[in-house]
C-alpha cells in the first residue's frame, strides 16, 4: 500500500511543478552572441553582428545600454522575412 501512496505523491508533485520554459529564437541568439555570458548584448557585442544601418539605440528600447532577450525579440518581429512588413533585403 505504501508504494501506491509514494507513487501518487510523486505524480502530484511532478504535475504541480511549472513547465520548463521553452527557449525562444531570441534566447538562442542571445546565448550565441553574448560573448561575456551576462545574458545581454552590450553595444560592442551588438555591433559585431548588426547590419551597419541598424543603430544600437533603436534596438535598446528601454535605453539602459544593453539589449536583453525581449528587445531582441522585438527586433526579430520587426525584421522577420515572414512578416508583411519585411523590407526584402
Amino acid at each position: 500500500m505504501r508504494h501506491y501512496q509514494i507513487i501518487g505523491l510523486s505524480i502530484i508533485w511532478a504535475c504541480s511543478k511549472d513547465p520548463i520554459p521553452e527557449n525562444t529564437a531570441s534566447d538562442r541568439l542571445l546565448n550565441l552572441y553574448d560573448l561575456d555570458g551576462n545574458n545581454i548584448l552590450d553595444e560592442s557585442e551588438f555591433q559585431r553582428i548588426a547590419h551597419p544601418d541598424l543603430a544600437f539605440e533603436t534596438v535598446d528600447i528601454d535605453g539602459n545600454g544593453a539589449i536583453n532577450a525581449d528587445e531582441l525579440h522585438q527586433l526579430l518581429m520587426r525584421e522577420s522575412p515572414l512578416l508583411e512588413n519585411h523590407r526584402g533585403r
